[in-house]
């Protein structure tokens, strides 16, 4: 029953049920809960009366600013219920229509007499003309589908994600524009979207910021815990396997005026702070972190000057957990340019790296025929602050249409 109200009882307090359950699946999940309850506990909250959890749970969805009422959009539900299993795939849309706060009468129709597909385009239809923007790409990879003439600019609820979405990695679940980190777009207007009539294409508009030419090799990642032994040696060997390339195929110092090993460690991580992805990594964090790792693990593969100008810091499995949490399901690459990036596994040389009109993140679009096909959202450094699009108001650069099927 989409209005029933069920809470948490500690002692004589009474919290929210959804306070709670956001409580804990932070705290068992992301770093940053854990991180604000050692907060909390400085502050001085405890666990050693009953009260405690209770205080925990208010301070920490006080901390977020969020309600409940804010985050209960269709997209957010369909992300949040994509790896339940249903014995009819349009009861992915069908079966949570009813807490879904951003619908009204008429919106989606529920007809079973309609094909997946049809479903789901309607869906993404829906999004793209509601939201004014196109975080819905960010739940699109081409990783698989199980559904049939599915465009790829539409995301098949049909299968679990295998990544976490980039695009809106501190706000998937609001619509604080203000909370994102990345602003690939500028302050470029609102996305101008054509979706045709047959559900078939999308326009839309945007810049080619490079073509892939390096890919670095691609290990399955499962998210385990980053303290194993085990875990750690993965993300070494692919730290091993990239960073020989990085070194080859880009300058020293980039036509940014970045050190290149700067703008390594930062691109693997999708240079977000290790602890809290609303957060841009520091060279006295992040960079300490990584410089830590790699000269205890084998400091021989680096240059004396690419040392210089760091910390010390005592550990560095925040910087790890931040590797491996990028790093799922997306592998390295390097574009004609020297840019590096995180793209999706299944990118291939000759991929375009695009910036959309209204994109908070690039995407990797790959050219087939007289269209394009959306290959998943990326990380291009040096591209995600609007630098592709300064220049535009001048007219020193332009935006061109992309047909995407």
């Amino acid at each position: 029953m989409p209005d029933a109200q069920m809470s948490f009882v500690c002692g004589r307090q009474t919290v929210p049920w959804d306070y709670a359950s956001r409580f804990f699946h932070a705290v068992g999940r992301y770093r940053w809960g854990l991180e604000r309850v050692f907060v909390l506990a400085k502050a001085g909250y405890t666990y050693s009366n009953m009260d405690a959890p209770v205080n925990t749970l208010r301070e920490i969805w006080k901390m977020k600013g969020e309600t409940a009422e804010a985050q209960c959009t269709l997209m957010k539900r369909l992300w949040h219920f994509r790896g339940r299993k249903c014995g009819d795939p349009r009861d992915k849309v069908f079966s949570i229509l009813g807490i879904c706060k951003d619908l009204r009468e008429g919106d989606i129709v529920v007809d079973y007499s309609f094909s997946v597909a049809r479903i789901y385009s309607e869906v993404a239809r829906f999004i793209f003309e509601r939201g004014h923007n196109l975080r819905l790409l960010s739940a699109c990879q081409a990783y698989g589908k199980n559904v049939d003439d599915l465009p790829s600019w539409v995301s098949d609820w049909s299968i679990d994600a295998r990544f976490r979405p980039m695009g809106t990695i501190a706000s998937w679940e609001t619509d604080a524009a203000q909370k994102y980190i990345y602003h690939a777009s500028g302050s470029a207007s609102a996305p101008r979207v054509e979706i045709s009539d047959d559900l078939k294409a999308l326009k839309v508009q945007g810049i080619v910021v490079g073509k892939i030419s390096v890919l670095g090799t691609h290990i399955e990642n499962d998210g385990d815990t980053i303290k194993t032994p085990e875990s750690q040696n993965r993300m070494f060997w692919l730290f091993k396997t990239w960073w020989p390339l990085a070194k080859s195929h880009t300058l020293k110092i980039t036509a940014d005026g970045e050190r290149r090993i700067d703008a390594f460690w930062r691109t693997i991580i999708m240079d977000t702070n290790s602890l809290d992805y609303s957060q841009k990594a520091t060279q006295e964090e992040e960079g300490a972190q990584f410089m830590l790792w790699m000269t205890e693990w084998n400091p021989s593969i680096f240059e004396p000057e690419d040392l210089d100008g760091y910390g010390n810091v005592q550990q560095y499995v925040n910087y790890l957990a931040s590797f491996q949490q990028a790093t799922r399901n997306r592998r390295f690459f390097i574009t004609e340019a020297g840019r590096m990036g995180l793209g999706p596994r299944l990118v291939e040389p000759g991929d375009l790296v695009c910036v959309l009109l209204g994109s908070q993140v690039p995407f990797v679009l790959r050219a087939v025929d007289e269209h394009y096909v959306i290959v998943g959202e990326c990380y291009c450094h040096g591209v995600m602050e609007g630098e592709a699009v300064k220049g535009l108001d001048e007219g020193e650069v332009a935006f061109e249409e992309f047909t995407l099927r």
